[in-house]
């Protein structure tokens, strides 16, 4: 499928039929060149994901799947059982990659439809760009008509399948992305759909899955809990974040001690100033003792 999208994207810039019409490359060179560029990047992104999802099998103990990192298709599926069980509130859907890699395989099909006999056309040089009425128009040599019958009906279906593809992606990518990339698993997810849209977006889950090929997946509620369980501490008023001892639990205030409480009272009494001259009479009043 990857292969397929990184043509279209190339087309973009280097359209056979365009280059030959301007007289800057002819058509058969033009598409050799388009298929050279594509290749190479297909290759680097190809050997980026096997290694990262051969890792990844042989972490989660499933070494039994590890041959699926190396077959396009298969690789979707793999995918699936890394990242688990999905679940929709209380339903749980297992072997979610059976439903990506069938999605994945319906739509490179219709892009082989659409692309191959494209390619052939350009190669043998019987796809022209000609002036019309309405504009530049592409036309098809008589020889091989089967060709534009064959590219309009792989459009079509390409226009179906693909968001059948971006439907079940688009869950299964986030929900592997969680399990080993928490902090970036929307974003990621989001350019391995995107990418059936933006070829240009390719290479960055790729290398994605490449770079955290040696870590070992989580489990993203329990990730998510001790992130609140944090987050609470922090906003402790005797712990965390003021300077108290992490997760200590709120002390309550403690009352201030005696002054006095290292001078014993003579009359045994609590009151230190009982002996002194000054009294209170019973309104509330001082007496005045012994004033002369």
């Amino acid at each position: 499928m990857e292969f397929f999208l990184i043509i279209s994207t190339v087309f973009f810039f280097l359209d056979p039929g365009a280059m030959s019409y301007m007289g800057r490359m002819q058509a058969p060179t033009a598409a050799y060149v388009s298929i050279g560029i594509a290749a190479g990047v297909y290759i680097a992104m190809y050997v980026l994901r096997a290694i990262g999802l051969l890792k990844m099998a042989k972490n989660a103990g499933k070494p039994n799947l590890a041959w699926c990192a190396f077959v396009p298709v298969a690789t979707s599926y793999l995918v699936g059982e890394l990242a688990g069980d999905m679940r929709f509130g209380k339903s749980v859907i297992k072997k979610c990659g059976i439903y990506l890699a069938a999605a994945e395989f319906l739509l490179t099909v219709s892009l082989a439809l659409q692309y191959i006999p494209t390619l052939y056309g350009y190669i043998v040089d019987k796809i022209y760009l000609v002036p019309s009425e309405s504009g530049i128009i592409y036309t098809v040599g008589h020889e091989i008509t089967w060709v534009a019958d064959v590219a309009n009906i792989g459009y079509t279906l390409a226009n179906i399948f693909q968001w059948i593809y971006v439907i079940v992606a688009v869950f299964v990518y986030i929900a592997f992305f969680k399990r080993y990339v928490p902090g970036g698993y929307f974003m990621l997810g989001l350019c391995n759909v995107l990418m059936v849209w933006l070829p240009a977006l390719v290479l960055v889950p790729q290398i994605a899955i490449f770079a955290v090929r040696n870590r070992e997946a989580i489990d993203f509620d329990a990730y998510m809990r001790a992130r609140m369980e944090e987050m609470q501490r922090r906003r402790q008023p005797y712990g965390g974040m003021q300077g108290g001892t992490p997760g200590a639990q709120p002390q309550p205030p403690r009352s201030p001690d005696d002054p006095f409480g290292d001078f014993p009272d003579p009359r045994g009494g609590g009151d230190p100033f009982a002996g002194s001259g000054t009294q209170q009479n019973g309104d509330g009043k001082n007496d005045g003792g012994d004033q002369g």
